[in-house]
């Protein structure tokens, strides 16, 4: 039998677990690991991946057991195994909705009993049970069931069957009053070794509480506490770098924190923009040193100044003039100014298929740069390919297709580039991905749009 450590959820399954708190997502497991290198029980928390793994295989069944427990349920065989190796740690993963997976929970094998043999014609299964139980806000316990680990899938059947049988009070053996001993009519009243919590009666000063309930109180500050510590998590809209003025809705009553701390990170970034704006140059000694006095005082001085005393022939442009030329260089129509897709675009590609990821419509006819970068998920698989389109199904490349090899050790990045001219308002440019993996993998592309000039 297998003697596996107490699970330890790693520091990166804490944080999908406390980012899953706040936003409300569900946390799906998806595979588990086994694999043959051992750790010490120090290094698990800090765990990223396992080295060694020799086998994966995804999550078969989850139940809800008790309420508050998830049993995480798979199968490993050695069908395709070529050569034995122990369970020496298992790695449960997990993501949130959308996101991609990571490693939430580790357990080490500490006794070398659990050994998947290689395949000579007979097949060995070893069945992995996890159970997922919340006792509160800040600890979340996860043990492996002990009887979780077998080699014949047979000896789970006669367990089931023993715990029925012996939770079968309706005789099942059909044991008579004599062969106990007992005399025909006697009481013999047996009392049940449990009881149904709806049997007690409760009152203002005996109450049943849930681990909910129980999670909740525990994860509560005083009112008088102190908040210096605690981790807060939001999206920030600062930056340090700032390029322009951001609109921030006024704060109300009721706001979570995660709201008023984006709207205050974006007025620090409004302020950084401001300081930006006015920049270095001293002008404690115009007007009375502040902006608005600089300005009044330079407008006075300018006041009465004629246009004879420069050198550019008198010659001033009326407004009409300033914007036709300005047309010459960039669209003035703010509808064909699309800008940079910040939020991106996700979707499933499938192995060797044209993917159309999105559509870009160009408001008014002209020249425009059209850029895209797009992320491929992990897969060291293949090549990646990356092309604007002018056809809706985006096989038709417009010369601008990036097809390059995957990269083995992290995502694979592609950046297109396209210079294009529309003809006519309202023309229409799509965007397709291709991949070469052997499977289907998740691709994110974010879409950049600059006018040159409108015709």
């Amino acid at each position: 039998m297998a003697n596996f450590s107490k699970l330890i959820v790693t520091e990166t399954g804490k944080r999908l677990l406390q980012d899953s708190f706040l936003s409300g997502e569900t946390v799906i497991y998806t595979q588990i690991a086994a694999a043959d290198h051992s750790y010490g029980e120090e290094e698990l928390e800090k765990l990223e991946n396992l080295e060694h793994i020799r086998q994966i295989q995804a999550v078969r069944k989850i139940e809800r057991e008790n309420g508050d427990t998830v049993v995480v349920d798979t199968v490993f065989d050695n069908k395709n195994v070529q050569e034995g190796y122990f369970f020496r740690t298992i790695g449960l993963y997990a993501k949130a909705e959308g996101q991609e997976e990571l490693l939430f929970a580790v357990a080490a094998e500490r006794s070398n009993a659990s050994y998947m043999p290689e395949h000579t014609g007979i097949t060995t299964s070893i069945q992995v049970k996890l159970r997922v139980k919340l006792e509160n806000g800040e600890t979340i316990q996860i043990t492996v069931d002990p009887a979780g680990t077998a080699t014949i899938g047979d000896v789970l059947d006669v367990k089931t069957w023993l715990e029925n049988h012996m939770a079968d009070r309706d005789n099942p053996h059909n044991v008579t009053p004599e062969q106990l001993g007992i005399e025909p009519g006697a009481n013999h009243y047996v009392h049940p070794l449990s009881h149904p919590a709806d049997i007690v009666t409760q009152d203002a000063n005996h109450r049943f509480v849930t681990d909910v309930q129980k999670q909740l109180w525990d994860g509560k500050m005083e009112k008088d506490g102190n908040s210096a510590e605690n981790t807060a998590v939001y999206t920030s809209g600062d930056s340090t770098n700032p390029t322009g003025w951001t609109d921030v809705a006024a704060m109300a009553s009721g706001e979570k924190h995660k709201t008023l701390l984006n709207k205050l990170s974006t007025m620090a970034k409004n302020v950084r923009w401001l300081y930006k704006m006015l920049g270095t140059t001293n002008i404690a000694n115009i007007g009375n040193g502040t902006v608005t006095g600089a300005i009044s005082t330079l407008n006075t001085g300018l006041a009465g100044k004629e246009a004879i005393g420069h050198t550019h022939d008198n010659r001033y442009y009326t407004e009409a003039e300033i914007n036709s030329k300005i047309n010459l260089l960039t669209c003035t129509d703010a509808s064909v100014n699309v800008g940079y897709t910040t939020d991106g675009v996700t979707k499933s590609v499938a192995n060797n298929t044209r993917t159309v990821m999105t559509t870009i419509t160009i408001a008014k006819s002209g020249y425009y740069i059209l850029t895209a970068d797009t992320n491929f998920s992990k897969n060291g698989t293949g090549f990646r390919l990356g092309t604007f389109s002018s056809t809706a199904d985006g096989t038709s490349n417009t010369g601008t297709g990036v097809n390059v090899p995957a990269n083995s050790g992290g995502m694979t990045t592609i950046q297109n580039v396209y210079l294009v001219r529309t003809a006519t308002a309202n023309s229409k440019i799509y965007f397709a991905v291709h991949q070469t993996s052997g499977g289907a993998l998740n691709a994110s592309t974010w879409i950049g749009v600059m006018p040159i000039r409108c015709v």
